[in-house]
Protein backbone atom coordinates (compact mmCIF):
# COMPACT_ATOMS: atom_id res chain seq x y z
CA UNK A 1 0.00 0.00 0.00
CA UNK A 2 1.50 3.22 -0.66
CA UNK A 3 0.31 7.01 -0.35
CA UNK A 4 1.03 9.78 -2.72
CA UNK A 5 1.23 12.73 0.25
CA UNK A 6 4.89 13.85 0.54
CA UNK A 7 6.58 13.78 3.99
CA UNK A 8 5.90 17.45 3.90
CA UNK A 9 2.45 17.30 3.79
CA UNK A 10 2.75 14.28 6.32
CA UNK A 11 4.37 16.76 8.61
CA UNK A 12 2.00 19.45 8.41
CA UNK A 13 -1.00 16.63 9.31
CA UNK A 14 0.72 16.63 12.98
CA UNK A 15 1.82 20.04 13.51
CA UNK A 16 1.66 22.20 16.81
CA UNK A 17 -2.37 22.87 17.57
CA UNK A 18 -3.38 20.27 14.69
CA UNK A 19 -5.87 17.31 15.41
CA UNK A 20 -5.00 14.65 12.80
CA UNK A 21 -8.02 13.28 10.77
CA UNK A 22 -8.32 9.42 10.31
CA UNK A 23 -7.14 9.61 6.65
CA UNK A 24 -4.25 11.77 8.20
CA UNK A 25 -3.22 8.72 10.21
CA UNK A 26 -3.65 6.46 6.99
CA UNK A 27 -1.86 8.53 4.65
CA UNK A 28 1.17 8.15 7.74
CA UNK A 29 0.93 4.63 8.00
CA UNK A 30 0.87 3.88 4.01
CA UNK A 31 3.78 5.94 4.25
CA UNK A 32 5.66 3.50 5.79
CA UNK A 33 7.24 0.09 4.70
CA UNK A 34 5.41 -3.00 5.90
CA UNK A 35 6.51 -6.72 6.07
CA UNK A 36 3.40 -8.42 5.18
CA UNK A 37 2.24 -5.98 2.91
CA UNK A 38 5.38 -4.79 0.78
CA UNK A 39 7.59 -8.24 1.25
CA UNK A 40 10.44 -6.21 2.66
CA UNK A 41 11.93 -7.45 6.07
CA UNK A 42 15.05 -5.64 7.68
CA UNK A 43 15.65 -7.60 10.84
CA UNK A 44 18.16 -6.84 13.54
CA UNK A 45 21.52 -8.46 12.71
CA UNK A 46 20.12 -9.87 8.63
CA UNK A 47 20.11 -8.30 5.71
CA UNK A 48 17.46 -6.32 3.71
CA UNK A 49 14.95 -8.90 2.69
CA UNK A 50 12.71 -8.54 -0.38
CA UNK A 51 10.21 -10.95 -1.59
CA UNK A 52 9.25 -11.77 -5.04
CA UNK A 53 6.10 -9.99 -6.54
CA UNK A 54 3.65 -12.46 -7.15
CA UNK A 55 1.23 -11.68 -10.14
CA UNK A 56 -0.86 -12.53 -13.02
CA UNK A 57 2.80 -12.97 -15.47
CA UNK A 58 4.60 -15.10 -12.71
CA UNK A 59 7.89 -14.14 -13.70
CA UNK A 60 8.68 -13.07 -9.49
CA UNK A 61 9.91 -9.51 -10.36
CA UNK A 62 11.85 -8.32 -7.35
CA UNK A 63 13.04 -4.90 -8.18
CA UNK A 64 12.15 -2.50 -11.24
CA UNK A 65 14.91 0.18 -11.60
CA UNK A 66 13.93 3.33 -13.51
CA UNK A 67 15.45 6.20 -14.46
CA UNK A 68 12.32 8.16 -13.88
CA UNK A 69 9.57 7.35 -11.84
CA UNK A 70 7.17 9.32 -14.47
CA UNK A 71 9.02 6.57 -17.47
CA UNK A 72 5.90 3.85 -18.78
CA UNK A 73 7.96 0.99 -18.18
CA UNK A 74 11.91 0.17 -15.58
CA UNK A 75 14.47 0.48 -17.37
CA UNK A 76 16.16 -3.10 -15.95
CA UNK A 77 14.14 -5.32 -13.59
CA UNK A 78 15.65 -8.19 -11.39
CA UNK A 79 13.26 -11.39 -11.62
CA UNK A 80 12.95 -14.82 -10.43
CA UNK A 81 11.51 -16.51 -12.63
CA UNK A 82 12.25 -14.47 -16.01
CA UNK A 83 11.47 -15.28 -19.91
CA UNK A 84 14.11 -15.23 -22.69
CA UNK A 85 10.61 -13.72 -24.80
CA UNK A 86 8.93 -11.51 -22.64
CA UNK A 87 5.25 -12.37 -23.79
CA UNK A 88 5.61 -16.24 -24.30
CA UNK A 89 5.21 -18.12 -20.37
CA UNK A 90 6.60 -21.15 -21.56
CA UNK A 91 10.05 -19.77 -21.82
CA UNK A 92 10.13 -18.97 -18.21
CA UNK A 93 13.30 -20.72 -16.14
CA UNK A 94 14.40 -20.48 -12.82
CA UNK A 95 16.67 -18.27 -11.88
CA UNK A 96 18.49 -14.44 -11.11
CA UNK A 97 17.91 -12.57 -13.82
CA UNK A 98 18.56 -8.73 -14.71
CA UNK A 99 16.16 -8.21 -17.31
CA UNK A 100 15.58 -5.38 -20.08
CA UNK A 101 12.30 -2.97 -20.16
CA UNK A 102 10.21 -5.67 -21.90
CA UNK A 103 10.63 -8.26 -19.15
CA UNK A 104 13.35 -9.71 -21.88
CA UNK A 105 16.09 -11.69 -19.53
CA UNK A 106 19.61 -10.37 -20.67
CA UNK A 107 22.03 -11.63 -17.72
CA UNK A 108 20.75 -15.02 -16.01
CA UNK A 109 21.73 -17.27 -13.43
CA UNK A 110 20.51 -20.88 -13.25
CA UNK A 111 18.66 -21.68 -10.00
CA UNK A 112 20.00 -25.18 -10.33
CA UNK A 113 22.98 -25.52 -12.36
CA UNK A 114 24.18 -22.06 -11.46
CA UNK A 115 25.25 -21.50 -15.23
CA UNK A 116 25.19 -17.81 -16.17
CA UNK A 117 23.80 -17.16 -19.48
CA UNK A 118 24.04 -13.76 -21.33
CA UNK A 119 21.42 -13.12 -23.63
CA UNK A 120 19.69 -16.85 -22.94
CA UNK A 121 17.94 -18.11 -19.58
CA UNK A 122 18.73 -21.69 -20.41
CA UNK A 123 22.51 -21.89 -20.38
CA UNK A 124 24.35 -24.93 -20.74
CA UNK A 125 27.65 -24.09 -19.77
CA UNK A 126 29.71 -22.57 -16.74
CA UNK A 127 29.03 -19.23 -19.32
CA UNK A 128 27.00 -19.60 -22.23
CA UNK A 129 27.17 -16.56 -24.77
CA UNK A 130 24.09 -16.69 -27.21
CA UNK A 131 25.63 -13.93 -29.41
CA UNK A 132 29.23 -12.55 -29.98
CA UNK A 133 32.14 -12.07 -27.37
CA UNK A 134 34.72 -9.51 -27.64
CA UNK A 135 37.68 -10.43 -25.17
CA UNK A 136 39.72 -7.32 -24.88
CA UNK A 137 42.89 -8.96 -22.74
CA UNK A 138 43.93 -12.78 -22.55
CA UNK A 139 40.95 -15.19 -22.13
CA UNK A 140 42.05 -18.51 -19.92
CA UNK A 141 39.69 -21.56 -20.64
CA UNK A 142 40.49 -24.24 -18.02
CA UNK A 143 37.95 -26.86 -19.18
CA UNK A 144 34.66 -26.62 -22.25
CA UNK A 145 34.07 -23.56 -23.92
CA UNK A 146 31.12 -23.86 -26.32
CA UNK A 147 30.63 -20.85 -28.71
CA UNK A 148 27.65 -20.65 -30.61
CA UNK A 149 28.27 -17.44 -32.47
CA UNK A 150 31.40 -15.24 -33.40
CA UNK A 151 34.02 -15.15 -30.32
CA UNK A 152 36.33 -12.21 -30.81
CA UNK A 153 39.52 -12.14 -28.86
CA UNK A 154 41.53 -8.53 -28.85
CA UNK A 155 44.41 -9.98 -27.22
CA UNK A 156 45.80 -13.85 -26.63
CA UNK A 157 43.45 -16.93 -26.03
CA UNK A 158 44.64 -19.59 -23.97
CA UNK A 159 43.08 -22.84 -24.19
CA UNK A 160 44.25 -25.75 -21.87
CA UNK A 161 41.44 -28.12 -22.10
CA UNK A 162 39.89 -29.68 -25.18
CA UNK A 163 37.26 -27.53 -26.88
CA UNK A 164 35.01 -28.04 -29.54
CA UNK A 165 33.15 -25.12 -31.65
CA UNK A 166 29.94 -26.32 -33.38
CA UNK A 167 29.38 -22.96 -35.36
CA UNK A 168 25.56 -22.34 -35.46
CA UNK A 169 24.48 -24.95 -38.46
CA UNK A 170 24.99 -28.18 -37.13
CA UNK A 171 25.29 -29.38 -40.47
CA UNK A 172 28.58 -27.41 -41.20
CA UNK A 173 32.25 -28.43 -40.84
CA UNK A 174 33.44 -28.08 -37.09
CA UNK A 175 36.54 -27.42 -35.72
CA UNK A 176 38.44 -29.23 -32.94
CA UNK A 177 41.05 -27.28 -30.74
CA UNK A 178 43.21 -29.90 -28.49
CA UNK A 179 43.07 -33.21 -28.54
CA UNK A 180 41.20 -35.56 -30.84
CA UNK A 181 37.23 -35.63 -30.03
CA UNK A 182 37.24 -39.63 -31.36
CA UNK A 183 40.64 -40.74 -30.94
CA UNK A 184 41.94 -42.55 -33.78
CA UNK A 185 45.55 -42.53 -34.10
CA UNK A 186 48.81 -41.62 -32.13
CA UNK A 187 47.85 -37.94 -32.58
CA UNK A 188 46.85 -37.24 -28.74
CA UNK A 189 48.75 -33.94 -28.02
CA UNK A 190 47.23 -30.53 -26.92
CA UNK A 191 48.45 -29.26 -30.43
CA UNK A 192 45.87 -30.51 -33.07
CA UNK A 193 43.56 -28.95 -34.80
CA UNK A 194 41.28 -31.63 -36.60
CA UNK A 195 38.34 -29.98 -39.25
CA UNK A 196 35.91 -32.94 -39.87
CA UNK A 197 32.50 -33.34 -42.02
CA UNK A 198 29.21 -34.08 -40.51
CA UNK A 199 28.13 -37.68 -41.29
CA UNK A 200 25.55 -36.04 -43.46
CA UNK A 201 28.38 -34.55 -45.96
CA UNK A 202 29.14 -38.26 -46.56
CA UNK A 203 32.71 -37.73 -44.84
CA UNK A 204 34.69 -39.66 -42.17
CA UNK A 205 34.33 -37.52 -38.55
CA UNK A 206 38.33 -37.40 -38.85
CA UNK A 207 38.21 -35.63 -42.34
CA UNK A 208 42.07 -34.42 -42.09
CA UNK A 209 44.25 -32.36 -39.69
CA UNK A 210 46.53 -29.48 -39.06
CA UNK A 211 49.39 -30.08 -36.78
CA UNK A 212 51.91 -27.99 -34.98
CA UNK A 213 54.94 -29.78 -34.01
CA UNK A 214 54.29 -33.24 -33.69
CA UNK A 215 55.79 -35.63 -32.32
CA UNK A 216 57.64 -37.28 -35.53
CA UNK A 217 58.43 -33.52 -36.84
CA UNK A 218 59.29 -31.12 -34.24
CA UNK A 219 59.24 -27.44 -35.22
CA UNK A 220 57.07 -27.84 -38.26
CA UNK A 221 53.71 -27.35 -39.58
CA UNK A 222 52.44 -30.61 -40.75
CA UNK A 223 49.31 -30.81 -42.60
CA UNK A 224 48.11 -34.19 -42.80
CA UNK A 225 45.27 -35.47 -45.18
CA UNK A 226 42.82 -38.21 -44.77
CA UNK A 227 42.80 -41.83 -46.03
CA UNK A 228 43.03 -45.34 -45.25
CA UNK A 229 46.70 -45.26 -46.16
CA UNK A 230 49.32 -42.83 -46.37
CA UNK A 231 49.55 -43.38 -50.16
CA UNK A 232 45.76 -42.60 -50.06
CA UNK A 233 45.44 -39.91 -48.18
CA UNK A 234 44.24 -36.45 -49.79
CA UNK A 235 44.70 -32.44 -49.31
CA UNK A 236 42.17 -30.62 -51.21
CA UNK A 237 42.74 -26.83 -50.99
CA UNK A 238 40.20 -24.84 -53.08
CA UNK A 239 39.73 -21.27 -54.16
CA UNK A 240 43.70 -19.31 -54.24
CA UNK A 241 46.23 -20.48 -52.24
CA UNK A 242 48.96 -18.15 -51.82
CA UNK A 243 53.42 -19.47 -50.78
CA UNK A 244 55.33 -16.36 -50.00
CA UNK A 245 58.55 -18.32 -49.66
CA UNK A 246 60.03 -21.04 -51.62
CA UNK A 247 58.15 -24.34 -51.79
CA UNK A 248 59.85 -27.56 -51.70
CA UNK A 249 58.17 -30.99 -51.92
CA UNK A 250 59.86 -34.13 -51.07
CA UNK A 251 57.91 -37.65 -51.80
CA UNK A 252 60.00 -39.44 -49.14
CA UNK A 253 57.43 -40.86 -47.05
CA UNK A 254 57.23 -44.76 -46.76
CA UNK A 255 55.17 -46.40 -48.72
CA UNK A 256 55.48 -49.46 -50.99
CA UNK A 257 53.49 -47.51 -53.95
CA UNK A 258 54.44 -43.64 -53.27
CA UNK A 259 52.57 -41.76 -55.64
CA UNK A 260 54.02 -38.16 -57.32
CA UNK A 261 55.42 -35.71 -54.84
CA UNK A 262 53.02 -32.99 -56.95
CA UNK A 263 50.03 -33.67 -58.73
CA UNK A 264 48.28 -30.93 -60.77
CA UNK A 265 45.53 -31.71 -62.73
CA UNK A 266 44.15 -27.69 -63.58
CA UNK A 267 46.50 -24.56 -63.86
CA UNK A 268 49.26 -23.41 -61.75
CA UNK A 269 50.68 -20.13 -61.33
CA UNK A 270 54.24 -19.72 -59.58
CA UNK A 271 55.21 -16.35 -58.62
CA UNK A 272 58.23 -17.53 -56.96
CA UNK A 273 60.80 -20.46 -57.25
CA UNK A 274 59.51 -24.01 -57.51
CA UNK A 275 61.84 -26.62 -56.67
CA UNK A 276 61.43 -30.35 -57.04
CA UNK A 277 63.43 -32.54 -55.03
CA UNK A 278 63.48 -36.49 -56.56
CA UNK A 279 63.45 -39.13 -53.75
CA UNK A 280 61.52 -41.85 -55.59
CA UNK A 281 61.33 -44.04 -58.52
CA UNK A 282 58.48 -42.06 -59.69
CA UNK A 283 58.32 -38.81 -61.87
CA UNK A 284 58.83 -35.68 -59.23
CA UNK A 285 56.26 -33.20 -60.54
CA UNK A 286 53.54 -34.87 -63.14
CA UNK A 287 51.45 -32.16 -64.67
CA UNK A 288 48.43 -32.97 -66.63
CA UNK A 289 46.94 -29.56 -67.41
CA UNK A 290 48.84 -26.24 -68.06
CA UNK A 291 51.44 -24.94 -65.69
CA UNK A 292 52.03 -21.05 -65.84
CA UNK A 293 55.42 -20.08 -64.29
CA UNK A 294 56.38 -16.27 -63.87
CA UNK A 295 59.80 -17.05 -62.13
CA UNK A 296 62.36 -19.60 -62.20
CA UNK A 297 61.46 -23.79 -62.00
CA UNK A 298 64.57 -24.95 -60.77
CA UNK A 299 64.21 -29.36 -60.49
CA UNK A 300 66.60 -31.77 -59.95
CA UNK A 301 64.84 -34.81 -61.35
CA UNK A 302 62.71 -35.85 -63.91
CA UNK A 303 59.94 -33.25 -65.28
CA UNK A 304 57.06 -35.72 -66.54
CA UNK A 305 54.35 -34.03 -68.76
CA UNK A 306 51.49 -35.76 -70.64
CA UNK A 307 50.62 -32.39 -72.47
CA UNK A 308 53.01 -30.15 -74.06
CA UNK A 309 55.27 -27.48 -72.43
CA UNK A 310 54.92 -23.93 -73.87
CA UNK A 311 57.33 -21.48 -73.47
CA UNK A 312 56.60 -17.56 -75.10
CA UNK A 313 60.83 -17.60 -75.43
CA UNK A 314 60.08 -21.16 -77.46
CA UNK A 315 60.20 -20.18 -80.89
CA UNK A 316 61.17 -20.91 -84.56
CA UNK A 317 61.64 -18.51 -87.64
CA UNK A 318 61.86 -19.35 -91.48
CA UNK A 319 64.57 -16.78 -92.26
CA UNK A 320 65.14 -17.95 -95.95
CA UNK A 321 63.00 -20.63 -97.22
CA UNK A 322 64.51 -22.30 -100.20
CA UNK A 323 65.06 -18.50 -101.52
CA UNK A 324 67.45 -18.32 -104.51
CA UNK A 325 70.51 -16.13 -104.11
CA UNK A 326 70.96 -12.97 -106.20
CA UNK A 327 72.39 -12.94 -109.57
CA UNK A 328 75.43 -11.41 -108.70
CA UNK A 329 75.97 -14.01 -106.23
CA UNK A 330 76.63 -13.65 -102.34
CA UNK A 331 76.31 -11.84 -99.96
CA UNK A 332 73.13 -12.50 -99.23
CA UNK A 333 71.11 -11.37 -95.92
CA UNK A 334 68.04 -11.02 -93.44
CA UNK A 335 67.00 -9.87 -90.26
CA UNK A 336 64.70 -11.82 -87.40
CA UNK A 337 63.44 -10.95 -84.19
CA UNK A 338 64.41 -13.16 -80.85
CA UNK A 339 63.49 -12.92 -77.37
CA UNK A 340 67.08 -13.81 -76.66
CA UNK A 341 68.63 -17.05 -75.06
CA UNK A 342 70.28 -19.99 -77.04
CA UNK A 343 69.12 -19.85 -80.73
CA UNK A 344 70.02 -23.33 -82.82
CA UNK A 345 70.58 -22.34 -86.24
CA UNK A 346 70.40 -24.41 -89.13
CA UNK A 347 71.69 -23.89 -92.67
CA UNK A 348 71.37 -25.23 -96.14
CA UNK A 349 71.90 -24.98 -99.79
CA UNK A 350 74.12 -25.28 -102.79
CA UNK A 351 76.80 -23.94 -105.10
CA UNK A 352 79.58 -24.48 -107.54
CA UNK A 353 83.65 -24.27 -107.47
CA UNK A 354 85.67 -22.20 -110.28
CA UNK A 355 88.64 -24.02 -109.77
CA UNK A 356 88.47 -28.57 -109.78
CA UNK A 357 89.55 -29.87 -106.62
CA UNK A 358 88.90 -27.34 -104.65
CA UNK A 359 86.23 -27.06 -101.63
CA UNK A 360 82.50 -24.85 -102.00
CA UNK A 361 82.76 -22.66 -99.13
CA UNK A 362 80.09 -20.40 -97.49
CA UNK A 363 80.81 -18.84 -94.06
CA UNK A 364 77.26 -17.79 -92.25
CA UNK A 365 77.62 -15.31 -89.73
CA UNK A 366 74.86 -13.89 -87.20
CA UNK A 367 75.18 -9.60 -86.53
CA UNK A 368 78.97 -10.18 -88.68
CA UNK A 369 80.35 -12.64 -86.14
CA UNK A 370 81.33 -15.95 -87.67
CA UNK A 371 78.54 -19.30 -86.79
CA UNK A 372 80.92 -21.28 -89.24
CA UNK A 373 80.49 -22.51 -92.85
CA UNK A 374 78.83 -24.87 -95.11
CA UNK A 375 81.54 -26.56 -96.84
CA UNK A 376 81.43 -29.75 -99.80
CA UNK A 377 84.57 -31.03 -101.59
CA UNK A 378 83.90 -30.66 -105.52
CA UNK A 379 85.91 -32.70 -107.82
CA UNK A 380 83.91 -31.07 -110.86
CA UNK A 381 84.66 -27.13 -111.48
CA UNK A 382 81.10 -24.78 -112.29
CA UNK A 383 78.67 -28.00 -111.81
CA UNK A 384 76.22 -26.45 -109.08
CA UNK A 385 75.75 -29.31 -106.16
CA UNK A 386 73.85 -29.48 -102.48
CA UNK A 387 76.37 -28.51 -100.11
CA UNK A 388 76.16 -30.90 -96.43
CA UNK A 389 73.50 -28.86 -94.16
CA UNK A 390 75.12 -27.68 -90.99
CA UNK A 391 73.73 -26.68 -87.50
CA UNK A 392 75.33 -23.68 -85.67
CA UNK A 393 74.59 -23.22 -81.84
CA UNK A 394 74.54 -19.83 -80.56
CA UNK A 395 74.33 -18.84 -76.74
CA UNK A 396 73.81 -15.92 -74.67
CA UNK A 397 71.93 -14.24 -77.65
CA UNK A 398 70.34 -10.74 -76.60
CA UNK A 399 66.55 -9.75 -77.37
CA UNK A 400 66.03 -8.32 -80.00
CA UNK A 401 66.41 -8.31 -83.33
CA UNK A 402 69.40 -9.83 -85.58
CA UNK A 403 70.78 -10.51 -88.81
CA UNK A 404 72.07 -13.61 -90.69
CA UNK A 405 74.65 -13.17 -93.53
CA UNK A 406 75.75 -15.97 -96.22
CA UNK A 407 79.01 -14.74 -97.94
CA UNK A 408 80.93 -16.80 -100.09
CA UNK A 409 84.24 -17.52 -98.76
CA UNK A 410 87.30 -15.65 -100.36
CA UNK A 411 89.79 -18.30 -99.53
CA UNK A 412 88.62 -20.24 -102.23
CA UNK A 413 87.21 -20.14 -105.34
CA UNK A 414 83.59 -20.78 -105.02
CA UNK A 415 80.86 -19.22 -107.40
CA UNK A 416 76.94 -18.27 -106.45
CA UNK A 417 74.28 -17.19 -108.88
CA UNK A 418 70.20 -17.65 -109.30
CA UNK A 419 71.29 -21.33 -109.45
CA UNK A 420 71.72 -21.40 -106.07
CA UNK A 421 69.09 -21.76 -103.16
CA UNK A 422 69.33 -21.27 -99.58
CA UNK A 423 67.69 -22.18 -96.73
CA UNK A 424 68.04 -21.08 -93.18
CA UNK A 425 65.74 -21.74 -89.94
CA UNK A 426 66.19 -20.49 -86.40
CA UNK A 427 64.99 -22.24 -83.49
CA UNK A 428 64.92 -20.18 -80.18
CA UNK A 429 65.12 -22.03 -76.76
CA UNK A 430 64.30 -20.79 -73.54
CA UNK A 431 67.24 -20.72 -71.76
Amino acid sequence: MTTTATRLQLQQYFALNCIPTQSNFTDLINGMLNQADDGIVKSAGNPLSIGAAVDATNTQKVLNLYASLSDTNPAWTLQLNPRSTHNDPTTAHSGFSVSDATGTSRLFIDASSYNVGIGTNTPQAMLDINGGANVGTNLNVGAGLNVGAGLNVGAGLTVSGSQVITGQDSTKPSVYIGQDSVPSSNINTNRVICFFQEPGDQQEQNAGKIIYSPPWCPGALTIAGWGSSVGGRAIALYDNVTIKNTLTISNNYSSASPGPALTVTGDALFNNTLTVSELSTLAALTVSGAATLSSGLAVTGDISATGKIKSGLWNVTTVFNNQAAPSAGLPMSAKFTSSGGTLLIFVSGSGSSGTCGQPIVIDVDLDKASLGNLMLFQRVNAEHTSLIPNLFVNTGTTSGTHTIWLNASNSYDTRIDENDYFTVVVMELPF
